[in-house]
């Protein structure tokens, strides 16, 4: 029963949280695998220790799986709290949320750049078709709407299969954006 209460717990969190049944990435869910995994040893622990008789067991473990709930639940806004996003370094404006980075091992011309699900702010050139590390690719280029400075391009087209997960999506290079909390 506890494993049972445990997974209830997880898929209640996973759905409370927008981790399941939404277009979330991959990366959220399995960085709380370890959180799981230490809430799972600290009730079934609590739940042994804290039962003094057998028939008291599941009343103990629902107490205990409770006050799982509202630790995350506080967890979850806390984080909802260090809200960051993506900002041209030129002019400092807004062009990305951080829950639209998909990928920061991408390469662009000028070093290392960040795969985006979508951005805003900014202006798109005509595409053409170019030879990129990963393959063949029609791209466009991408400005900065307020300075006008190119970030980085946009894939329009893969024609390698393996690649295709990339169409539509936004790379910008790192030397163009500056992280911002937007407290300023």
């Amino acid at each position: 029963t506890a494993l049972l209460c445990f997974w209830t717990l997880c898929q209640y969190c996973l759905v409370r949280f927008g981790l399941r049944g939404t277009s979330c990435s991959v990366t959220a869910t399995k960085a709380l695998r370890p959180f799981f995994f230490l809430l799972f040893v600290w009730v079934v622990s609590a739940w042994w220790a804290a039962a003094p008789s057998r028939a008291e067991r599941p009343t103990v473990v629902f107490h205990h799986l409770f006050r799982v709930v509202a630790l995350v639940d506080t967890l979850h806004y806390s984080e909802k709290l260090h809200f960051y996003q993506t900002c041209c370094v030129h002019c400092r404006a807004h062009l990305a949320n951080h829950d639209d980075l998909i990928s920061k091992s991408f390469q662009g011309s000028q070093g290392r750049a960040y795969l985006f699900n979508s951005v805003v702010n900014i202006g798109c050139g005509p595409a053409e078709e170019r030879l990129l590390l990963t393959g063949l690719h029609a791209v466009a280029d991408i400005y900065c709407e307020n300075c006008h400075t190119t970030l980085g391009w946009k894939y329009e087209q893969a024609f390698e299969l393996s690649q295709k997960y990339k169409e539509g999506k936004y790379i910008i290079e790192l030397s163009h954006m500056i992280k911002d909390n937007g407290w300023d």
